[in-house]
């Protein structure tokens, strides 16, 4: 078994790939629907595991607050 390297995203390509605003990102991580980001590149720059997002966004579909196309 080969360890793979995490991939990470930022807000913007958050909201690019699940075709939300970025201050919807700011907003659904403060009200939990998305993870905290993984770590903090800069002071305004912060970054996600794709694999957490990817688990939020999956979750949120199940629930019907999200439709992925």
């Amino acid at each position: 078994m080969q360890n793979e390297t995490p991939k990470y995203i930022r807000a913007r390509g958050i909201s690019e790939k699940y075709g939300i605003g970025l201050s919807t990102v700011h907003k659904w991580v403060a009200n939990e629907k998305l993870p905290k980001p993984h770590a903090k590149l800069s002071p305004k720059c912060v970054v996600w595991l794709s694999e957490d997002v990817e688990q939020a966004f999956n979750s949120l579909e199940r629930e019907g607050s999200y439709a992925m196309d």
